[in-house]
């Protein structure tokens, strides 16, 4: 059995950690939802609430990427994840 050393040091800097990507999935899901909103008004291009917010990260998916491929690639990542850490399998 792994014994992990836990210090106030990296406490503090797994909840930084922590923090950090709570506001980010915050924000995102800010940037969804406007976009849902957006689409239900009527306006002409909803999907400028997430382009602009993936552009800002770099995230931007390839000219000509199917969108199926991107959601295919999204869950072997998480599949991954989930038997790494005792999940689904």
């Amino acid at each position: 059995m792994a014994t992990t050393l836990h210090t106030p040091r990296t406490e503090a800097a797994l909840r930084q950690e922590y923090d950090l990507l709570s506001a980010e999935y915050a924000e995102l899901l800010a940037h969804v939802r406007a976009a849902v909103a957006a689409d239900r008004d009527g306006e002409l291009n909803p999907i400028v609430h997430l382009a602009g917010f993936l552009e800002e990260r770099g995230q931007l998916p390839p000219a000509g990427m199917p969108a199926s491929r991107l959601v295919a690639e999204a869950f072997a990542r998480t599949a991954d994840v989930d038997r790494q850490f005792g999940g689904v399998s």
